[in-house]
């Protein structure tokens, strides 16, 4: 039988809650056109952010910064659509994204579909990024490649 206080029935602090679900929101905001400043009061200046696909680590905001501005040197975002769930222990914030565009060398046309993480420590910024993505329609020939 279980108890009353089980962990299905207990609810989270709804400030950090809160506080998650806008980080989570900010984050995923800045892949709409690529303004990495709407994630900088959510991301910690020492922010590690892992590539899941290709294996690339950034470490610190600014580098993200300039990661995402190059991605948008070849990206033109037409919508992005997320859906976002904090975690019970208010430490991960969950964004399951797509985002339709297109690539600007190639003018090939994508509808990305891919899962960021965002993990949290003591502090109200998210220390840990984890981003897993299909690969875009030219990057597939190499990722997909017959061995």
């Amino acid at each position: 039988e279980l108890k009353k206080d089980t962990l299905a029935e207990a609810k989270p602090d709804e400030k950090r809650y809160d506080q998650l679900m806008k980080a989570a929101k900010a984050f995923s905001s800045v892949w709409q056109d690529g303004k990495t400043e709407l994630a900088k009061p959510v991301l910690a200046d020492d922010v590690v952010s892992k590539d899941l696909l290709f294996g690339n680590e950034i470490k610190g905001y600014e580098n993200w910064s300039k990661m995402v501005h190059g991605i948008f040197e070849n990206w033109e975002s037409n919508n992005e659509i997320s859906d976002y769930a904090v975690s019970y222990c208010g430490s991960k914030a969950f964004i399951h994204w797509s985002n339709r565009g297109k690539e600007s060398k190639t003018g090939k046309e994508n509808n990305l579909k891919g899962m960021s993480l965002l993990i949290f420590g003591d502090k109200d910024k998210a220390s840990r990024v984890l981003s897993f993505r299909q690969p875009l329609a030219s990057e597939r020939p190499h990722v997909m490649k017959e061995e």
